[in-house]
């Protein structure tokens, strides 16, 4: 009766484990579907670059730089000590590309952390352009686990969701007044990037993302 008993419950909660994590699964396919139409993936650089833009304004402009200054640096990050010069090194870089382009107005440029994550929050517009863009800039670090694509766009996207929530701006479709060669979907970048042989990944249609 025992071995029966122990076997019963271990087998509950392995259906609770799995469960959950199908679950889990579900809801960031549902998180990413909700996304796919005003979000893409900047394609120049090595960093992973999740971009977001919106009709420019002042009241816009306002709550961003707001919630910019509400997170803590990426300073602050335990990785700092080993990462901390590349990261700056990139917003260094990211800074100066701003400087060669006479008509790009900087808004925003500050390396936080989100979630324990580093990002880099870049926003900027043109003079004679009606759209302010945020790119999220998420560097590679040392990290003592392995961390997925998928994983990586999620966090990126709920930063997105708390620098401007659509109580303030609505994201507009990031292939209106962009360069389409230089983005990417999120299906496209996730069905490139996801290693092929975890369930994870089998779980998660991507191709579905992109049907209505």
């Amino acid at each position: 009766m025992v071995p029966e008993a122990n076997d019963a419950t271990g087998l509950r909660l392995l259906a609770s484990l799995l469960s959950r994590y199908l679950a889990d699964i579900d809801g960031m396919y549902c998180f990413c579907k909700k996304h796919s139409e005003t979000s893409a993936i900047h394609t120049k650089g090595k960093e992973l670059q999740v971009y977001r833009m919106y009709l420019s304004g002042s009241k816009l402009a306002g709550h961003l730089h707001e919630a910019v200054a509400a997170l803590p640096g990426w300073e602050e990050s335990p990785f700092w000590g080993m990462s901390g010069k590349a990261w700056e090194e990139l917003r260094r870089q990211v800074e100066a590309r701003v400087e060669q382009h006479s008509s790009q107005v900087h808004i925003s440029s500050r390396g936080v952390l989100w979630e324990g994550t580093p990002i880099l929050i870049h926003a900027y517009k043109f003079d004679a352009d009606k759209y302010l863009k945020i790119e999220l800039i998420l560097p590679e670090y040392e990290a003592p686990l392995p961390i997925l694509p998928l994983h990586r766009i999620i966090q990126a996207l709920h930063c997105h969701e708390f620098l401007v929530p659509e109580f303030i701006a609505k994201p507009k479709p990031p292939y209106a007044g962009h360069e389409t060669d230089c983005l990417m979907t999120l299906t496209d970048y996730l069905s490139r990037t996801m290693p092929p042989e975890l369930y994870a990944t089998r779980c998660f249609p991507l191709h579905r993302l992109d049907t209505s």
